[in-house]
């Protein structure tokens, strides 16, 4: 009976589309239950500290002023836009996150039909839709007003229409896939460079003479039609507003402004050693720096902080624990001692110069510590999920149900990672579009990790599918290999 329930045939989609609505559900209404927000009376999802950055410009366009790109793009904010038009702020927040949870749920058994479609399996149907279906770090954001939850199912889209067009080469599929990947980087810049992607993924049919060359342009030219039409007209907006300057996405891929004083030296100092910069959440590298005490400044967080001061291997000739010891003391004098306005400033400079020089002695005198160790812990810290609420430690009080959660992300991260090694060794013999997959995953840790240095682990969310489908992958290839000895 149960096998019925929850194995049933992989053709009957609507039965798929329930068990997700089920899982993802209870899971958004315990959010709705336990969660808080306190920023937008009547609103019922979660919030954070970057929720006005999204709402903000759209508040003031609708008043009759000018929507500000400096903090926000507006992907996301035009969803919030046309329900605003109709509706009051706290019940478009809380359509908006229904309509987030609704798109989620059909994207589980897209997902699901990608792994089935590519594996031809229903084994690897299974394991990829209970895998991604259970996942905190996707199903948090489904409440939350945050770019994450369409992110993700937007990736699935983009991938499974260039799976359909494989299948049927219809070209509807390759404008609708390249739709998704422009609402991906108009809800998230930073993943643009996937626009690439496919493209890259044909100019390889082509050398291995699957495709002409004809073909290649005629792909290329369907799939990337959507971002072209709408990066265009935002092209064109920016041109008038900023007074005829070039912005093809975002001025800056940080906030214009909110930043506390000498905060990009503190991170990039912070970076170099393979430091957490976000001191918004607990337990991340740069509290220390900056002078917080233990969970000063965070909300209802059930995990208790110990700051750490930066550990002794990382100094040298330029700094040690008495230097940085000042640097933190200096930078609460400066945010709260009464003092005349240049001194101030002229202490903050102070501090300023000594970061760069500490930075730039890390990058010199310790090139293993900057070049390799650092993005190591990095990404170590980006997979396990240490830097954000994913395991609940902001709902749930109880520490059983967290422990539950975080264990079953690091099973999850675990086979993804092995399947995804799996799948790209497969694919140096026998290069397909599946490539994609290990693709997508590559550019994101290379990017966060190695390049920014900023990989808060929500960040994963947008290419988190792909670990749940690698992982359906793994698992199908390790059972066709028990069945060689039956």
């Amino acid at each position: 009976m149960i096998s019925k329930i929850f194995f049933t045939n992989p053709e009957k989609w609507p039965k798929w589309f329930l068990i997700a609505l089920l899982v993802k559900g209870t899971f958004f209404a315990v959010m709705l239950k336990m969660g808080f927000s306190e920023d937008i009376k009547g609103f019922w999802g979660g919030t954070n500290g970057d929720l006005f950055s999204y709402i903000d410009p759209i508040e003031n366009l609708l008043a009759g002023g000018n929507y500000n790109i400096d903090n926000r793009i507006p992907g996301y904010a035009a969803c919030y836009f046309l329900l605003r038009l109709l509706f009051t702020q706290a019940v478009a927040c809380n359509v908006l996150i229904f309509i987030q949870l609704l798109v989620a749920v059909v994207s589980v058994t897209y997902l699901a039909k990608i792994a089935r479609i590519w594996f031809r399996s229903d084994l690897a149907f299974y394991v990829t839709f209970y895998a991604y279906v259970f996942s905190s770090l996707t199903n948090i954001f489904d409440h939350y007003l945050l770019t994450e939850s369409f992110a993700a199912s937007s990736v699935i889209f983009w991938t499974y229409f260039l799976v359909k067009f494989e299948q049927t080469n219809q070209k509807r599929y390759l404008v609708v896939s390249g739709a998704f990947m422009t609402f991906l980087i108009f809800l998230k810049p930073v993943h643009a460079p996937m626009l690439g992607i496919a493209s890259l993924v044909w100019g390889i049919y082509f050398l291995q003479k699957k495709i002409t060359f004809k073909q290649l342009i005629q792909r290329s030219a369907f799939f990337l039609l959507p971002f072209l039409v709408v990066d265009g007209a935002w092209i064109v907006r920016n041109y008038n507003y900023y007074n005829g300057a070039f912005v093809p996405i975002s001025k800056s891929m940080w906030h214009a402004e909110g930043w506390p004083p000498n905060f990009f030296q503190m991170a990039d100092f912070t970076a170099a050693w393979g430091g957490d910069i976000n001191f918004g959440l607990p337990k991340n590298d740069i509290r220390w720096i900056m002078g917080f005490e233990n969970d000063q400044y965070l909300r209802h967080w059930f995990v208790h902080e110990q700051i750490q001061p930066v550990p002794s291997y990382v100094y040298t000739s330029k700094f040690n624990g008495d230097s940085l010891f000042w640097i933190r003391k200096e930078s609460q004098r400066t945010l709260y001692d009464t003092m005349p306005e240049t001194e101030r400033l002229r202490r903050r400079e102070i501090v300023k110069q000594k970061l760069i020089a500490y930075t730039n002695a890390i990058r010199t005198e310790k090139p293993f510590l900057y070049y390799v160790r650092a993005p190591l812990r990095i990404a170590y810290r980006f997979f396990i999920g240490v830097s954000g609420s994913h395991f609940l430690e902001d709902v749930v009080q109880a520490e059983w149900p967290r422990k539950i959660l975080f264990y079953y992300h690091l099973i999850l991260v675990s086979l993804g990672s092995l399947g995804m090694a799996l799948l790209l060794y497969t694919q140096l013999r026998s290069f397909n579009l599946q490539s994609v997959a290990w693709l997508s995953g590559a550019y994101t840790v290379l990017i966060l990790c190695v390049v920014l240095r900023h990989a808060e682990t929500r960040y994963l969310a947008p290419v988190w599918p792909f670990w749940s489908l690698c992982a359906g992958f793994l698992v199908k290839q390790f059972w066709r290999f028990l069945t060689l000895f039956k």
